[in-house]
Order: C-alpha cells, then sequence, then structure tokens
C-alpha cells in the first residue's frame, strides 16, 4: 500500500496544484493531509476548497486553530505578534464562515491501524 503524507500548504494554491498534480501520477492507495491549511498564503479559500474536494483525510494543525479561534473571537492560544493577527483576520475574511467552520471540525489527528492493508 502506497501512503503519502502531506502538510503545511498555508494557502499557496500554485504549490498545492504541483504537490497534487505529482502525487495523482503516482497513483497511491491513500493521501493524508497533517493540517496547516489556510494561513499565511495568498488563497487560503482555494487551497482549503481544492483539499476538501479531494476528499483526504485531513487533521487540524496550529494554524488551522489560529484562524478558528481568531475568527471565534476566542484567545489565539499564544502571544500573536500584531502583524500575525492581521494577516490571520485578512485569511479568516477570505475563507468565510463555512470554511472556517469546516476547519473548526477537523480533527486533531488522523490515525491508520498498523499492518493495514
Amino acid at each position: 500500500m502506497q501512503v503519502a503524507v502531506i502538510s503545511d500548504p498555508h494557502g499557496d494554491l500554485v504549490a498545492l496544484r504541483a504537490v497534487v498534480a505529482d502525487l495523482e501520477a503516482r497513483g497511491l492507495d491513500e493521501v493524508l493531509v497533517a493540517g496547516d491549511l489556510a494561513q499565511g498564503g495568498p488563497q487560503p479559500d482555494e487551497v482549503v476548497d481544492m483539499l476538501f474536494a479531494k476528499g483526504w483525510p485531513m487533521a487540524r494543525g496550529n494554524s488551522d486553530d489560529f484562524l478558528v479561534n481568531l475568527a471565534s473571537g476566542r484567545d489565539v492560544g499564544f502571544d500573536a505578534p500584531a502583524e500575525l493577527v492581521t494577516r490571520g483576520r485578512w485569511g479568516v475574511a477570505r475563507l468565510g464562515q463555512e470554511r472556517i467552520e469546516r476547519l473548526a471540525a477537523l480533527p486533531m489527528e488522523v490515525r491508520r491501524p498498523r499492518g493495514r492493508p
């Protein structure tokens, strides 16, 4: 069984498209996404849409939590620099409520049984 794990697209659609094209050309059995989907890059909404459309199992990363907490007005969990909060608010606005809710619903981990065929 061939499995790939990807992580940290951070809103970079150009890079994600290249990775997805390579993965799809390989004919893998499964792709897992280890979080940090949207925060920081220029296309957070498009990255989230692409990954959810793929239907690959995904975990929520710390930067996903940052956006979810920022959107809900909760403490972001650390002393975030003002510039990071500003970029985060821009990302939250680009994502919109529905995508934020999808990020919030992601599990903190994705597990696979050992010896899985």
